[in-house]
């Protein structure tokens, strides 16, 4: 039992350093891009970091644009939308069809360490993620690292 709670420990403490490092330096690949079939998609792997658009160039207007249709509380939410949860979680209870309630931040989270797989252990791991990412990057960092690894098409990832 000690070499199990030293392990889980171990492995936190491992997983906060790389998501803090993420902070500074961009990514190559993601849990997506290395789950991608690139082979069926008749296109070659690349990475991410070649294709980079910094924060500062990214056109205001797509940020704007990718708040106001994925996210629109994304400036005031710790990461997770506690208020979008519950409504989703009310729907799926009564049946009918659920709309998404993930944030901008747990798409991030989700992209970077995630499959697609939906059950609520993943989204369990996903929202507890998201507000380590948010409280440890920012909201700019989340915004930039959003645009250039969200998949906008079969094997498009990011904005570059």
């Amino acid at each position: 039992m000690k070499w199990a709670s030293i392990s889980l420990a171990g492995f936190a403490v491992l997983v906060f350093v790389m998501i803090w490092s993420l902070k500074w330096i961009n990514p190559t690949a993601t849990a997506f891009t290395l789950q991608e079939d690139w082979e069926k998609l008749e296109k070659e792997r690349y990475s991410l970091s070649e294709k980079w658009v910094a924060y500062e160039d990214i056109p205001q207007n797509i940020k704007w644009a990718v708040v106001a249709s994925e996210d629109q509380k994304f400036w005031n939410h710790p990461g997770i939308d506690l208020v979008a949860i519950a409504e989703a979680y009310q729907e799926m209870e009564s049946g009918e069809r659920v709309r998404g309630a993930s944030t901008i931040t747990q798409q991030v989270a989700k992209n970077l360490f995630l499959s697609s797989d939906k059950n609520f252990f993943r989204k369990g791991v996903e929202a507890a993620l998201a507000v380590t990412i948010d409280a440890l990057w920012g909201k700019e960092r989340v915004l930039e690292m959003y645009l250039n690894i969200a998949e906008f098409g079969p094997g498009v990832y990011g904005i570059g």
